[in-house]
């Protein structure tokens, strides 16, 4: 049964300051944002509801069903700790942290290190209360911005606001009676609000009632996913990750490991929540059900570390790690690389030095390089293009993985499946001049150059011959905007000094390139000086796309 019991602002701040109030370990994050804190203060203040908050109450002595953290006092995540015993009586919050943990930020510690303040001239007579975020408060007219966690410090030491205020007024210099008035009137508001109202109301739910500590700890699970379908609602991904940590206490910790290392190239907490459906054999997993997961980690976590430091280096090895790096990317093709990875008939530890003769005779590294480029020209995972990758996608390509673990890379079947599934699949026999428009331009780029996406802006890409001198000449515009006639400028380029003119002319001229060699080399511009001038534009298009294409081939 749940009990309710009321409490003022000035209570709970104190209960979190005490660890009374603490954070189970199924709860996410800090999410709000400065906006949502602000409206938070405003409800307050004008006396509106924003809420009750439910908790699990454990009683000192008791072995606690979750690992806690304490509230943050400055925005920063705090880590999850477990105990052997509950030291006191604490309530353990499973819907409302992000309310108490603003509550906390405003009135004892600070957001991304700006301070709440409260403006003692705000508007009382219209219950227009103005809060704001600052490092240092401004000097405006209408404002007087006071810091609100050094205002309510001195009203928890000293109760009466009417000689805080007078302390306030004087601090500040002021005389007329209308903004005496109004730092008197807003500061006894602030007192009300803060100290005197019973805002808050707790209900405290009985954790243990099934004596069953692995069915507890999911009934509270339950509850807390259920309670946060309202309000600021929970992801997928908070969903699932929730229920693993209510299996297990040191499921945080581990994510949070891995997300440090890995979520720049995509691999995230819930790319790895993703990654433990495909290694156990669910690749569109649905369910928040994760006891064969949790299981699964709790027997392979070492296997899991050295799987994704491996993947790590391969990436680095086939030179990927920047184009994951970029915002964006789908990490799919990472799931099944890093499962045949998982699958390697070694020991963990063999795992990490899996790749380091990759440049030697590892062939095993360069069928898995060759089909990632493949797929990636190929679209393969991306929406349009003959399937869904996340869906058919991968349970089509976890078929033909599950049947090579321990095997040499199948690539050859990976190849055929998208011969039957994908639009128009090329592979590297049949890439040439003729089909280079179906592949994919981005990544293209990113072989013939070896640049990161994310260093490449639209403005980047440059006609080789300039698009105005072809359209007089009555060229199509798939012919001016092919690949064959596009480049990325270098940073060096001059981005003004070639425009509108014949590509022959720039370059040849004293605004061109300083090594017209090198500048060809990189670009892959034939070093016919007859096919740099607009009336040869058909000769130079085909040979550039001959060029580019046996770039590509010789890079697969």
């Amino acid at each position: 049964m749940a009990k309710w019991s009321p409490f003022t602002i000035r209570d709970v701040i104190t209960k979190i300051r005490d660890d009374e109030l603490v954070i189970p370990v199924i709860q996410r994050r800090l999410v709000w944002t400065e906006e949502q804190m602000l409206a938070l203060f405003d409800s307050l203040f004008l006396q509106n509801s924003f809420g009750s908050i439910i908790c699990v109450e454990e009683a000192a002595g008791s072995k606690p069903l979750f690992s806690c953290r304490s509230f943050t006092p400055d925005g920063n995540p705090t880590t999850s700790v477990a105990q052997d015993r509950v030291p006191r009586t604490r309530m353990f919050v499973i819907d409302g942290q992000q309310r108490l943990q603003s509550f906390y930020i405003g009135l004892w510690g600070t957001y991304k290190c700006k301070s709440l303040f409260y403006n003692l001239f705000s508007n009382y007579n219209e219950l227009e209360y103005d809060f704001a975020f600052f490092d240092v408060a401004p000097k405006t007219d209408g404002h007087l911005w006071y810091q609100a966690s050094l205002l309510f410090t001195k009203l928890s030491n000293h109760a009466n606001y009417t000689s805080i205020a007078d302390e306030i007024i004087n601090e500040s210099g002021i005389t007329d009676n209308a903004s005496c008035r109004s730092i008197e009137r807003n500061v006894h508001a602030f007192y009300e609000r803060i100290f005197k109202d019973d805002c808050i109301g707790i209900s405290k739910v009985d954790a243990r009632i099934l004596n069953d500590e692995i069915k507890d700890r999911e009934r509270i699970a339950e509850l807390f996913q259920r309670l946060n379908n309202g309000g600021t609602r929970l992801s997928g991904y908070d969903l699932v990750f929730s229920s693993l940590k209510g299996i297990s206490n040191d499921m945080e910790s581990f994510f949070d490991i891995l997300d440090n290392r890995y979520k720049s190239i995509g691999m995230n907490s819930g790319a790895i929540i993703r990654l433990m459906y495909v290694l156990t054999g669910n690749p569109t997993k649905a369910s928040e059900d994760m006891q064969d997961e949790a299981k699964f980690i709790a027997d392979n976590r070492k296997r899991i570390e050295k799987t994704l430091e491996a993947l790590k280096k391969f990436l680095d090895f086939s030179n990927h790690t920047s184009w994951f790096e970029a915002s964006g990317r789908s990490v799919i093709p990472l799931y099944f690389l890093a499962y045949y990875i998982f699958y390697q008939p070694c020991s963990d530890d063999e795992l990490t030095y899996l790749f380091d003769n990759f440049d030697t005779n590892n062939s095993n590294f360069r069928e898995m390089s060759e089909w990632l480029k493949l797929s990636l020209l190929n679209h393969a995972f991306s929406y349009g293009y003959g399937w869904r990758a996340n869906t058919t996608g991968m349970t089509q390509i976890h078929k033909i993985m599950e049947n090579y673990k321990g095997k040499n890379f199948p690539s050859s079947q990976l190849y055929l499946l998208y011969s039957e599934r994908l639009r128009n699949f090329i592979n590297k026999r049949r890439i040439t001049a003729k089909n280079l428009a179906s592949l994919d331009e981005e990544y293209l780029f990113n072989m013939i150059y070896g640049w990161p996406k994310s260093s490449k802006r639209n403005e980047d890409i440059d006609h080789i011959h300039p698009r105005s001198i072809l359209e007089s000449a009555g060229i199509s515009p798939s012919s001016i905007d092919s690949i064959g006639n596009l480049q990325l400028l270098n940073p060096d380029d001059n981005r003004h000094s070639k425009r509108a003119k014949e590509f022959g002319d720039w370059l040849n001229s004293e605004k061109g390139p300083l090594d017209k060699t090198a500048y060809l080399s990189m670009h892959i511009i034939p070093d016919e000086p007859s096919l740099w001038y607009s009336d040869k534009f058909a000769e130079f298009l085909q040979k550039r796309l001959e060029m580019i294409a046996a770039k590509i081939k010789s890079s697969l």
